[in-house]
């Protein structure tokens, strides 16, 4: 225990910057998991909110949350 705390006394900068970095790096990975968490709520508040018995989504599109797709409507339905 001695050793490291006369190593980090030493090298102060080398010390700081990791911990900066190691900081970072965790602010990162909490951002990404929110904004992830964050679109999963808003794909699925749409569709409970929408209540839809069929979803048809245009050929080669990633689908109606990830972009944009025509809807065309038939008029069927009450």
């Amino acid at each position: 225990m001695d050793l490291a705390i006369r190593d980090i006394a030493q090298h102060k900068g080398k010390f700081t910057a990791t911990v900066i970095g190691v900081g970072l790096l965790f602010a990162v990975v909490l951002s990404m998991n929110g904004i992830y968490r964050g679109f999963i709520f808003e794909g699925l508040s749409v569709i409970q909110i929408t209540n839809p018995d069929l979803w048809v989504v245009e050929r080669y599109r990633g689908g109606p949350i990830n972009e944009q797709s025509i809807v065309f409507t038939t008029g069927l339905g009450p």
